[in-house]
């Protein structure tokens, strides 16, 4: 028979182990590449415009303080007007979410060179850019695209995947009339 304290240390503990069990995971990495979208088009000579630079540092400097910032900017040398955005999930903190975006806009000439428009999601924030007037394709269009590494469906996905078929079509082998 079991004293009561030991009932009380046992409730006590599963409170505990629901509770922790209910909190984010914190320090997971926010930095890992989910998708990035480029555009087919380059800036001329191949050198990003001052206005992305000027973009990127406003929406730098927005991401301390908000989850989400659209923004547009223009040089006063050319008429090239740049439109830009972030936007961060909902439990990083001011810093993880300026971090994060400061990240995937330094990733935006590496994974899309001088590109017209590049978007990076990376796990924890959303940055994109485009430039104003650039022709905007259908929703459903794929122009190019490159996700991050792994199936998303573990190392054992196709073995369950298989299994599952197996068994859904051993059911309805045997039940009246199919579905």
């Amino acid at each position: 028979m079991e004293s009561p304290g030991a009932r009380a240390l046992l409730r006590l503990l599963l409170r505990v182990a629901i509770l922790l069990s209910l909190l984010p995971v914190y320090g997971a990495d926010v930095y890992s590449l989910v998708y990035k979208g480029c555009a087919n088009h380059s800036f001329p000579g191949g050198a990003v415009a001052p206005t992305v630079a000027a973009l990127s540092s406003t929406l730098s400097l927005q991401s301390t303080s908000a989850k989400f910032y659209k923004t547009s900017s223009s040089s006063s040398s050319s008429s090239t007007s740049v439109f830009g955005l972030f936007q961060c999930r909902g439990d990083l903190s001011g810093s993880d979410c300026s971090a994060c975006v400061s990240r995937a806009m330094s990733s935006w000439s590496d994974v899309c060179g001088a590109s017209v428009a590049a978007r990076v999601q990376l796990t924890g924030c959303l940055a994109l850019y485009e430039i104003s007037g650039f022709p905007q394709v259908s929703g459903t269009q794929m122009l190019f695209k490159t996700c991050g590494t792994g199936g998303g469906g573990g190392t054992d996905f196709e073995m369950r995947r298989d299994t599952a078929f197996a068994q859904l079509g051993d059911y309805v082998g045997v039940s009246n009339g199919g579905f």
